[in-house]
C-alpha cells in the first residue's frame, strides 16, 4: 500500500503547512507521509487526514502490486500445537 498524500494535496490546493494546521498533525509528521516514508499509519490519521481533505481513504490509498508479500512462516508464527498428529487414529 502506498498513501498519496502529495496528489490528494495538490488536487486540493493544499500544502502541508496548511494541512498541518487543518489537522493538528505535526508538519515533520505529515512530510514523512507526504515524501512516502511512512510505513505505517493509524485509521485514527488516515481519518483526520480525510476530514482534513474532503476525501476517502480509497482517495489516499493505493494498493500498489509491486510490494506485495506472502504469508510464509517468517510473516506468522507456526503453532505446532494446533497440529493434530493423525498418525496415530486407528480406524474402527
Amino acid at each position: 500500500m502506498q498513501i498519496q498524500l502529495k496528489k490528494v494535496l495538490e488536487e486540493k490546493h493544499m500544502n502541508r503547512y496548511e494541512l498541518a494546521a487543518k489537522t493538528g498533525l505535526s508538519y515533520p509528521g505529515i512530510t514523512k507521509i507526504y515524501d512516502g516514508k511512512t510505513k505505517r499509519i493509524s485509521l485514527d490519521t488516515i481519518e483526520i487526514l480525510c476530514r482534513a481533505l474532503d476525501c476517502t481513504p480509497n482517495d489516499l490509498l493505493v494498493f500498489d502490486n509491486g510490494n506485495i508479500c506472502s504469508v510464509s512462516s517468517d510473516i506468522l508464527p507456526h503453532d505446532e500445537s494446533n497440529k493434530k498428529d493423525t498418525s496415530k487414529i486407528s480406524e474402527p
